[in-house]
């Protein structure tokens, strides 16, 4: 049983044929899973349907080198639910796919037999793993200790809330 957003799912192949008038094919061309949290697991439990290209959201907050697998049913937090590019890659090679980008909260896979069209061998996380937002955290990071040590921290510390006044207005 999959639990998306904390309700049970019997099966998600009989949902993927929900209102269809014809059968669903088993081959087509685009699957894209976005569930926030449970996203390896809904992937995971699709056996019978084959995309050729699949995006699939996970945490990138997980640097590539970490294995982390979002704990079934479990609630969605920001930042630390997910699963990691590393995880989600091994869960494609199991089912036949390659890694081709990782672009923002998804990564994206292919059929294995398709990658000879795109690159000369298979990559890895490391190869594709953007670290956008690890940039921006550790840009906001540098701003706070340069205001701190230029501001000192009482002044610093009012400007911090003083921004995040004006941000959220």
């Amino acid at each position: 049983m999959v639990f998306a957003h904390g309700h049970p799912l019997k099966k998600v192949s009989e949902k993927l044929s929900i209102g269809i008038a014809q059968p669903f094919p088993h081959d087509f061309d685009l699957l894209s899973i976005d569930v926030d949290g449970n996203d390896y697991h809904v992937w995971n439990s699709i056996k019978e349907y084959h995309p050729s290209v699949v995006i699939v959201e996970i945490n990138n907050l997980i640097k590539p080198n970490i294995e982390q697998i979002h704990t079934l049913g479990s609630n969605y937090i920001w930042g630390v639910s997910g699963t990691s590019i590393s995880s989600m890659t091994h869960l494609a090679m199991k089912k036949g796919y390659a890694l081709v980008s990782h672009v923002g909260c998804n990564v994206i896979y292919i059929k294995r037999n398709y990658l000879k069209f795109i690159y000369e061998r298979e990559v890895t996380p490391l190869d594709v793993f953007t670290y956008e937002t690890h940039k921006i955290n550790e840009l906001m990071f540098e701003e706070l200790r340069t205001s701190l040590t230029n501001l000192g921290y009482k002044r610093a510390f009012r400007k911090i809330l003083r921004d995040l006044w004006t941000i959220n207005r």
